[in-house]
């Protein structure tokens, strides 16, 4: 039995967008996506190996329900003998969750149609073993460069959003 860690979330935004929101998670945290089903709202992906574990397979699974939709995850070790990950999948499962909030507080700014401003309540996954609060605390938007994924950082002066790895520069709206 390999390590792995999972946990459920209930989002009140649309299964597409729910689809959406999960990919960019992904994209934004630099784990590779091998497989996206935007129909079926499953998304397989692999993050490499590291200092702590062979590598981890990462499933998400996005399914619609009245009034939202429900984004599942689960990260597990590659290597099926792998017991021990030294927290490698709650840290992929915990990174996801950080950045899918990041994302959802800026769906939402971008659709202020969306009917509620906090997450629904949070249920935790089957053997995820940890209970969980019934809403989030706000979480900070890190805005990404759409060239290299680095952070944007403001320039007040010129009004402009400037990366502060290529040094691509953007309005700011």
């Amino acid at each position: 039995m390999t390590a792995k860690a999972s946990k459920s979330f209930q989002l009140d935004v649309p299964f597409e967008a729910g689809v959406v929101i999960a990919r960019n998670v992904l994209t934004d945290l630099r784990i590779n996506i091998i497989q996206l089903d935007p129909n079926s709202g499953i998304i397989r992906a692999k993050k490499n190996m590291s200092w702590v574990s062979w590598g981890e397979m990462i499933d998400v699974r996005i399914t619609p329900f009245t009034g939202g939709c429900q984004v599942w995850i689960e990260s597990h070790c590659m290597m099926p003998t792998q017991i021990v990950d030294w927290g490698a999948n709650a840290n992929n499962v915990k990174n996801f969750e950080t950045r899918l909030y990041a994302h959802l507080q800026a769906y939402r700014q971008q659709n202020p149609t969306s009917p509620s401003p906090t997450p629904s309540p949070v249920t935790p996954a089957p053997d995820s073993g940890r209970s969980t609060s019934a809403t989030e605390p706000p979480a900070l938007i890190h805005l990404r460069c759409p060239a290299c994924s680095g952070p944007l950082q403001a320039d007040e002066g010129n009004n402009l959003w400037v990366c502060t790895y290529c040094g691509n520069k953007y309005a700011r709206a």
